[in-house]
């Protein structure tokens, strides 16, 4: 059965997934195929429109003759961010990862003739719906995200050469959005602008490439998934080296403005105390560097939000980037 697969996409056509299963049923721990159902990610939910992402409903036999119900999760694109994935998740589900309370999805592989990255189906309610719905608990997932981020940096790989950072690069992405904020607010754009210069010489005064390290690249409520067992995290598209307290501060900043948007209780004093237990966990001092670098990602992190926000949303949030600018210097 297919749903939404009105193109000629290889990895949403019946037939030839079906015939992808079954020339690959060791990796599914199967001895056969019994059924499959395709479902297609809404391609207009899809921010990248060159990305294809589906859900697989598979029913299979095990070797030993039982029938199990497997869900995977595939996601297609034009660049190396899926292989930079399945490296990650693959290196973390060997370094304890998938047994703990703080985990990654089982990849399953990545196949480079089709561009596909395949993982386990990781059941549970993300963070984001859980805001959004104003359901309770939120300080206690809160704290287990600020864990996992702890987890992650004390085991993480650094052989992922799809993730190495360069600096033409990250200023290319930048300059991307600034260009799309200016767009979006013409008559803000000259305060845009002299923000972000000074983003961009403090950058590069404050970081040292030398201590770079992997991040997750979007550590926020969407990439959160709360399950029985805990905290799980996907989506490592975007990781790359650079400052591990980037995503300390993406994710401290996001968790901010969505509860200020769905119009719920404040967490404030929480972040901060999770901010300090965050460096002391990971032995970075508190001193005044930290606390330029920390201002730094979040001015940047808001303009991230800015980007995406609704306007009158968008409008708001200029004088926090020139704060947060200033207190770089």
């Amino acid at each position: 059965m297919r749903e939404d697969t009105m193109d000629t996409e290889p990895i949403v056509d019946q037939q030839f997934m079906e015939n992808f299963f079954r020339s690959h049923l060791e990796l599914l721990g199967a001895s056969e195929l019994l059924g499959l159902k395709i479902l297609r990610h809404d391609p207009t939910k899809v921010f990248d429109r060159r990305v294809v992402l589906v859900k697989y409903e598979l029913a299979i036999r095990k070797p030993d003759g039982s029938v199990e119900e497997l869900i995977l999760r595939g996601s297609k694109g034009p660049d190396d961010k899926r292989i930079k994935a399945f490296h990650i998740m693959d290196n973390l589900a060997r370094h304890g990862f998938l047994e703990s309370a703080y985990s990654v999805p089982r990849p399953i592989g990545y196949f480079p003739e089709y561009g596909l990255l395949l993982y386990v189906n990781i059941p549970g309610t993300t963070m984001m719906v859980r805001m959004e719905s104003g359901k309770d608990r939120l300080a206690e997932i809160t704290r287990g995200a600020i864990e996992w981020l702890i987890q992650f940096n004390n085991k993480k790989p650094h052989g992922v050469l799809e993730a190495k950072f360069q600096w033409e690069k990250e200023r290319e992405i930048f300059s991307r959005l600034v260009e799309t904020v200016c767009n979006k607010y013409k008559t803000q754009c000259p305060r845009i602008q002299a923000a972000v210069e000074v983003l961009l010489r403090q950058e590069k005064e404050l970081l040292d490439e030398s201590q770079f390290t992997l991040v997750h690249g979007d550590f926020q409520p969407n990439n959160i998934i709360l399950t029985e067992r805990g905290v799980a995290v996907i989506d490592f598209n975007d990781a790359f080296f650079f400052d591990e307290l980037y995503d300390l501060a993406y994710f401290v900043t996001q968790v901010r403005f969505m509860l200020q948007r769905f119009s719920r209780q404040t967490l404030d004093p929480l972040l901060a105390s999770l901010v300090n237990h965050y460096c002391a966990a990971r032995q970075i001092p508190e001193d005044e560097t930290t606390e330029k670098k920390l201002a730094l990602f979040t001015a940047k992190s808001l303009l991230s939000i800015k980007a995406l926000t609704t306007h009158e949303q968008g409008e708001k949030i200029l004088e926090e980037i020139e704060t947060y600018a200033k207190k770089t210097i």
